[in-house]
């Protein structure tokens, strides 16, 4: 019966879920972060008050807002952090591939717009 030919990696080479288990680890907690009991209540009261996906209603489409994304990064800065007029509501599909353009310019086309 054939077999399939052994998998060889480099010296050092780590899977996608060890790279980011070991940066998880390193990272602080989320409420370490800002995203607390107190940002639990004022994104929840955020989405109540704009149910809509924000990037997508500005184009036309008419998605229903799961989380709330800030505009610009706060990369710890408390007071953008807090500040209402960089937030936006988002789905999850809009939120996640805005991060990760933002993160790693790894998505060029997307489908909808943000």
């Amino acid at each position: 019966m054939p077999q399939r030919p052994p998998v060889h990696r480099p010296q050092g080479w780590r899977s996608s879920q060890q790279r980011k288990a070991e940066f998880d680890r390193s990272r602080e907690s989320a409420s370490e972060r800002g995203y607390g009991h107190r940002w639990q209540k004022a994104s929840k009261a955020y989405l109540k008050a704009h149910p809509l996906c924000e990037p997508c209603e500005r184009t036309g489409f008419y998605h229903a807002a799961e989380v709330v994304d800030h505009k610009i990064p706060h990369k710890g800065d408390m007071k953008l952090f807090w500040d209402r007029q960089n937030w936006q509501a988002m789905n999850k599909v809009c939120h996640d591939r805005k991060t990760a353009k933002e993160d790693s310019d790894f998505l060029n086309s997307p489908r909808r717009p943000y």
